[in-house]
Parts: structure tokens; C-alpha cells; sequence
């Protein structure tokens, strides 16, 4: 990491900068969260629409939404579960890349 890499330079200006970078980022990004998902709505906010199973009535519809939820976490698990496999794949993609194209077939 980047604290790591400045520690063993002795860079301790950078290390320092880049805590308190982290920590103004960290302090920003919390305050934006808590005002736009825990603050109150504004006052001429509409108020949200029902629910609909009808696609053309223009209102949400929670089952859609659902299943693009359980999609999206379902992918961002299996990409968790699969990351070795992935990480050693990506490897000898790469080193074959970088081998050039000695032992292909075609031009």
C-alpha cells in the first residue's frame, strides 16, 4: 500500500497526506450518504408512485427490481467465491499475452 511504500522510503509527508486525504474523503463521503439517504425529503418532492405489475403504466415495478437486485449480488458473490481462479486465469492470459505469438496458428 501506499502508507507501506512511504514508510519504507522514509517519505513521511506523503504518508501523512495521504491519511489525512483518506480521511477528508472518508469524512466528505459520509456527511453526502447521511443527507441523501437519511436526511428529509424536500418539501415539493413528489410523492413515490405505487407499485405496478403492468409494464406500460409507467410506475416501478418491485419484482424487476428484485431481480436485478439478487442479479447483481448473486454476480458480485460468485465473483468473490471465483477470485483465485480468476486472478490465476487472468495470469496465464497474461503471460501468454506477453510470451507473443509464438505457437499460434494463422498469420
Amino acid at each position: 500500500s501506499l502508507i507501506e511504500a512511504g514508510s519504507a522510503a522514509q517519505s513521511y509527508v506523503i504518508v501523512a497526506v495521504s491519511l489525512v486525504g483518506s480521511a477528508l474523503t472518508l469524512f466528505s463521503m459520509t456527511k453526502i450518504w447521511a443527507g441523501a439517504f437519511w436526511g428529509a425529503a424536500p418539501e415539493d418532492a413528489p410523492e413515490p408512485a405505487e407499485a405496478s405489475d403492468d409494464p406500460t403504466s409507467g410506475r416501478p415495478n418491485h419484482a424487476l427490481a428484485l431481480a436485478a437486485t439478487i442479479g447483481a449480488v448473486g454476480l458480485t458473490v460468485l465473483i468473490a467465491v471465483a477470485s483465485g481462479p480468476l486472478y490465476e486465469w487472468s495470469v496465464t492470459a497474461a503471460e501468454q499475452l506477453l510470451a507473443g505469438p509464438s505457437g499460434t496458428v494463422g498469420p
